[in-house]
């Protein structure tokens, strides 16, 4: 008999075989689904912010940022004008929280510096938010 021949048969390796690529399957399409529609990362949340920032969209500062520290983020944010570029150097995630370290250039006191700082993330209602930064 063919391979065919035996799946339809009722051969019972074939049935869990069948089944176990079917579920293969469905968890790969569930997986895709899952990390294309849920919110982004705090590396992605970062950037953003960042853009944001450098952008003075202030309405768009405080949507990224936590419920706890909204007012002083923005209110650092807003007396920074000089964000020239960043780089993200690493991301580290553990559980709902995050800390993003990120090289950051500024224009400041008619010369240009770079160091790093880092952003502090934290999960709300699904969504990654910054909620500290440090250098």
């Amino acid at each position: 008999m063919t391979d065919a021949s035996n799946a339809s048969s009722g051969n019972p390796r074939n049935k869990w075989l069948l089944i176990g690529g079917v579920l293969f399957a469905i968890l790969l399409v569930a997986g895709l689904a899952i990390a294309l529609f849920s919110g982004r990362g705090p590396t992605e949340t970062t950037e953003r912010f960042l853009e944001a920032a450098q952008d003075r969209d202030r309405a768009a500062v405080r949507s990224l940022s936590c419920a706890k520290n909204v007012n002083s983020i923005a209110k650092v944010v807003e007396e920074d004008e000089n964000l020239i570029e960043w780089k993200i150097i690493s991301e580290k995630v553990s559980g709902d929280a995050a800390d993003v370290i990120v090289s950051i250039t500024l224009f400041e006191n008619g010369s240009t510096g770079t160091s790093a700082g880092t952003f502090g993330l934290v999960k709300e209602n699904g969504d990654w938010k910054v909620c500290d930064l440090r250098q």
